[in-house]
């Protein structure tokens, strides 16, 4: 419950960043990489945990991946200005 929320703003920054005639395509391609992603990075925590041999290392990778989505965000507000 705690992780669920966070594509909803997102999507609100998807309509600031594209013209109307664009939205649809937009979102179509935000939810084909979000649900890319979360395909891929379940295994690859389960890859993490077997390489590193530590049962708390997927959870450390799933903190780096959330982490990196404000990165993204930053990244996002620099160029939109």
């Amino acid at each position: 419950m705690i992780i669920g929320p966070p594509p909803g703003p997102v999507m609100a920054l998807l309509p600031r960043a594209l013209p109307p005639e664009r939205l649809t395509t937009g979102f179509s391609v935000f939810y084909t990489v979000f649900y890319l992603m979360m395909a891929l990075t379940q295994p690859v925590a389960g890859l993490v945990r077997d390489r590193a041999g530590d049962p708390a290392a997927p959870i450390v990778f799933a903190a780096a991946v959330m982490a990196a989505t404000v990165l993204g965000l930053a990244v996002f507000r620099r160029v939109e200005c």
